[in-house]
């Protein structure tokens, strides 16, 4: 690696590393979970990054990329850093034994990562051809089909799913019966909110290292979570708030909170690939079942016009 590289890499990770710190201050920590949720197949390191240098972004790129979607980098700005992985390889000496006790002395080749920084560009960085970018794939984030989005998220999880009186809360997971109960009683977007809430539960804290967690942590986890979910769904998140985090994460060393994001961020990801897979699937049964129906109805109608028998036309119609 050059020296200037070296000090750009230098540079990337001491903004990383603040950016941490900063992730949980005043509302950085909602702040980040937006842009997590636009960017959510990119590593949490990154999505740091790309929220520390510019927090509106909604899609990018690199140079080349751009170019190949028929637009160009608009001359003058300055491109987003970025971490970007680069394999290695190293010789080894180790010692074999064979099957008479001989040993011998043989060159391995190990592989490891290392980082380089890459620049990536917004979309509004670049101008040229319009583009349609598909963003949210399968579902429809802008009017989304509430009763299929919250039959999907039901078999997305391992849980039994149920509906009841839960008191005043809007729901629970019983971790020893394996069950997410929601409220009965609640709009089916607050159910959708609830059960994306509870499924976060059942997988970032049904474990035994999980029972040792002090129970803020815990729906910090399962609440921004949900938050992240919801937000690339479409669903509203208006209602989200984390000002309490501030004071939580006080007393905390920056990688363990590093730990908190990164654990956050593959749960969200996992939640948001099983939902729109499965979200998939269901949406093409019932295209198939619509289908079925429509081709059902015109043979019904085919087979009773051929049984409709003509009017004589000498006989008189009775009126």
């Amino acid at each position: 690696m050059t020296e200037k590289g070296k000090e750009n890499l230098d540079n990337a990770l001491k903004m990383l590393e603040d950016g941490v710190r900063d992730v949980f201050e005043s509302n950085k920590f909602q702040e980040v979970l937006d842009t997590m949720s636009k960017f959510h197949s990119y590593s949490m390191n990154n999505i740091i990054l790309i929220e520390s240098q510019r927090p509106t972004a909604t899609n990018v790129a690199g140079f080349s990329t751009w170019k190949k979607l028929g637009r160009n980098v608009i001359k003058g700005e300055s491109g987003i850093q970025i971490l970007a992985p680069v394999p290695r390889k190293y010789d080894v000496e180790v010692e074999k034994t064979d099957k008479d006790g001989n040993v011998t002395k043989e060159i391995e080749q190990k592989e490891y990562m290392s980082f380089r920084v890459a620049y990536v560009f917004d979309i509004e960085q670049t101008e040229g051809k319009e583009l349609t970018l598909d963003i949210t794939k399968t579902l429809d984030r802008e009017n989304p089909n509430y009763e299929m989005l919250y039959d999907t998220l039901k078999q997305i999880t391992d849980c039994k799913v149920i509906e009841e009186d839960t008191g005043k809360a809007n729901g629970y997971f019983n971790k020893v019966d394996n069950v997410i109960a929601v409220k009965k009683d609640n709009p089916l977007e607050q159910k959708i909110k609830t059960i994306i809430h509870e499924i976060a539960h059942s997988k970032l804290h049904n474990t035994p290292e999980a029972s040792f967690m002090d129970s803020k942590h815990k729906e910090i986890e399962a609440e921004a979570t949900a938050y992240v979910v919801c937000n690339y769904l479409g669903i509203d998140s208006s209602d989200y708030s984390f000002g309490y985090v501030v004071g939580w994460s006080r007393d905390k060393e920056s990688d363990y909170l590093k730990s908190v994001l990164d654990k956050i961020k593959d749960v969200s990801n996992e939640i948001i690939d099983l939902t729109e897979d499965k979200y998939k699937e269901l949406n093409k049964e019932q295209s198939h079942s619509i289908a079925d129906m429509i081709k059902n109805a015109k043979e019904k109608y085919e087979t009773l016009k051929t049984d409709i028998k003509e009017p004589s036309l000498d006989k008189g119609l009775a009126l």
